[in-house]
Parts: C-alpha cells; structure tokens; sequence
C-alpha cells in the first residue's frame, strides 16, 4: 500500500499558490497526522478551499511540494490519488436521477475495470459505505429525491465506498439543519475513531469546529496565522485580528466545550 508508515498524511512546505496573477496561498508550511483530525478555519479567501485543492492535485502549486502520506501528490496518477484522498465538497450537483447505491458505486469508479464492471468486492464496499452512513434505507431512492442531510449522507457514502485513508470535508454542514449537523459529525467521528481515517474539516461553523477538532489551523489572506488545540486559536485578541469584529470565547463549565458569540454593538 501507498506509505503505509508515513507518519504524515499531509505534509505542504512552502506552498505558493495562484489565480493568474493573484497569490492565494503564500509559503503556507501544513502538516496533519495520520489518523488525526484537524479543522481549516479562517474568512472568505483565506485560502482554506485552494489549500483542499492542492492537497488533492487539482490546483499545482506554484511552488513548493505537497506529500500525502509520503507520496508527491503531483506524481500520483488520479487512480492512485483516489486511495489515498476521498473529498466531500461543498456542492454536489447530481444531474442524473441515480439511485443511491448507484450514486455510492461511482466512488468505485477508479478501482472498477471498465471492461469487466464492478466486482463482487466493489458492491461489498459499497455496502458497507451505506451502512456506516445510515443509507441503507435508502438504497434504491433517487438521489434526487433526498432531503439535504439525506444527500449529504449518500456524498459521504460514495466517498467512504471509494476507501481513501484521507477525507477531506468542504463545508459540510453548511446546508444542514442542527440534528442533521450532528449527526454527519458523528459519522465523521466514527470513521476516523473505528477506520483510522484522517479527516480534514473546513467551516465557518467556529462553535462547531472548536468542539469536533482537536486541532485547528486558522487561516488569514493565504496565510496560517494560528495552529493548535482550539482554546488556544480561537482567543478574543486574534478572532479580532482575522474577523475584524468583536466574538466573545467562553468555556462551557460542565462540558468544557468552548462557545462563541459575536457581539452586535
């Protein structure tokens, strides 16, 4: 298997990267542990997204080099990158009416031989994705038919069927209601917990990412500017510094869960 012993997932030095002329992302030095799950934090155009795209080699950086899990993101053919990096992106447009098992199957796609179509392995996997994301219900409903949790669910089911050791999370729950937010995090939770799956979260959501990462990496104008336990990044000077307005931090005595709050003058 791919660097089965790196002791990094990801590791980004020095990594430049650009929109033509604009530089989004500047000399950013980003490591994640195998195993691990770290939160991206930050405004609109800190970087959070291009930092998900050159991790996935969508987006070569300018300069600088990317591993995950020891291997040059660049050099990976797209098969190889599959195993390696499931992402969840922020909008999933599905055009066709696919039944959910269906719509899961085509996490497969890079490990299915085009001539002699899915294994008895690739539907198992499939399985299973359904069951760790609670869609087995809905195996043979349309995709299009589901409600947004219901969706975001079969999205995480098609990336888990695809087995990749990294999954990056692009504003996931943005779109959901509370119990469906919980929910997705739980499920997230356990595959890290039972699967050893890294997962990278990016959200604006700073109550919830405070209290689903161990560790938070916030972001300014392609910049890291903090990296650590989230009581130590998301303190009331730096919030200032980053978001330019005033939010209160406070620790929830019972729970030790950190809450935050804007204030309205």
């Amino acid at each position: 298997g791919y660097g089965m012993s790196a002791p990094w997932a990801i590791a980004c030095q020095r990594v430049e990267a650009a929109y033509g002329p604009r530089t989004v992302l500047h000399g950013v030095e980003w490591r994640v542990e195998a195993g691990s799950i770290c939160g991206l934090v930050g405004p609109n155009g800190a970087g959070k997204s291009t930092l998900f795209r050159v991790v996935t080699g969508l987006r070569p950086p300018r300069q600088g080099e990317v591993t995950v899990f020891g291997w040059p993101i660049r050099r990976l053919p797209a098969s190889d990158r599959a195993g390696l990096v499931g992402v969840v992106p922020q909008e999933i447009a599905v055009p066709v009416p696919f039944s959910v098992r269906q719509f899961v199957l085509l996490g497969r796609t890079a490990r299915i031989n085009r001539w002699r179509g899915p294994t008895r392995r690739d539907w198992e996997a499939v399985e299973e994705a359904m069951e760790w994301t609670d869609t087995l219900a809905l195996a043979d409903r349309p995709v299009t038919e589901l409600s947004g949790g219901e969706r975001q669910r079969a999205v995480v089911a098609m990336v888990l069927a695809q087995d990749p050791r990294l999954i990056l999370l692009d504003e996931p729950t943005s779109h959901l209601d509370v119990q469906h937010q919980v929910a997705l995090i739980q499920i997230v939770r356990r595959i890290n917990r039972e699967r050893g799956t890294t997962i990278v979260l990016i959200s604006h959501d700073l109550n919830l990412m405070a209290n689903v990462c161990p560790r938070l990496v916030l972001m300014d104008h392609g910049r890291v500017v903090a990296d650590g336990p989230p009581s130590d990044v998301l303190t009331e000077d730096r919030l200032r510094q980053v978001y330019h307005c005033t939010i209160r931090v406070r620790q929830d005595p019972e729970s030790g869960a950190l809450a935050l709050f804007p204030l309205f003058a």
